[in-house]
């Protein structure tokens, strides 16, 4: 008869300490659940547990926080987009891939880390474009159509390695520089200091011009 209630106080004891287990189980699960304030359709976007989960309706669905995807790398794909262009910093985009900035200089980079890519920018305030190319984090070659193809510059049909149609300026150190320039009465190429003096051009007539723009043609 003794044992056969210590058995039953045993039962008794498990029993409740099985119950506060549960218990405060359950409590913690609660403590990280948090109510909506409101019920749909008056809960506000961004109150806890009010945002809706990504689904595949129709309707846009801004989320404040990040995305990532395909994390455990079941899927050969990471984003798709179907239809429609993408915007990265652009709520408008206007064409298959913008980035974009209000102001700055918005930037796009290829490459392997921050200090080997490539790099297509574009100066807002002054409507410059730029390419730049690093190895290392420093400024690196850039090589156009190294497997062959002509580059045109105002053509879309070269005829040579460069193809520029249109006045054009190499300038080199010192302040040297080639040029090839045509106006409605002439066409001629040389090389002048910046400042334009102690130059040659050659004309399309055959003539050398020396000195500046006041020297005589032979």
């Amino acid at each position: 008869m003794a044992l056969k209630k210590i058995k039953i106080s045993l039962f008794f004891i498990i029993a409740i300490f099985l119950v506060l287990g549960l218990s405060i189980s359950f409590q913690s699960l609660l403590a990280a659940w948090t109510a909506p304030l409101a019920n749909p359709p008056t809960c506000a976007t961004g109150d806890p547990g009010c945002d809706a989960p990504l689904n595949a309706g129709p309707l846009i669905q801004p989320k404040s926080g990040a995305l990532w995807l395909n994390t455990n790398g079941l899927s050969p794909y990471g984003l798709i987009v179907e239809n429609g262009n993408v915007g990265i910093g652009a709520t408008g985009p206007w064409t298959d891939l913008v980035v974009g900035k209000t102001s700055g200089i918005p930037q796009l980079d290829l490459g392997k880390n921050n200090q080997n890519f490539m790099s297509l920018r574009y100066d807002i305030s002054t409507g410059v474009s730029y390419i730049y190319s690093y190895l290392n984090n420093a400024v690196s070659n850039l090589a156009l159509l190294p497997g062959g193809g002509y580059v045109g510059i105002g053509t879309t049909a070269p005829h040579g390695k460069l193809d520029v149609a249109g006045n054009s300026h190499l300038l080199g150190s010192g302040g040297r520089k080639i040029y090839g320039h045509s106006d409605p009465n002439n066409y001629y190429i040389g090389s002048y200091p910046v400042a334009g003096s102690d130059g040659l051009d050659i004309h399309w007539h055959g003539g050398v011009r020396l000195g500046d723009s006041t020297g005589s043609v032979l």
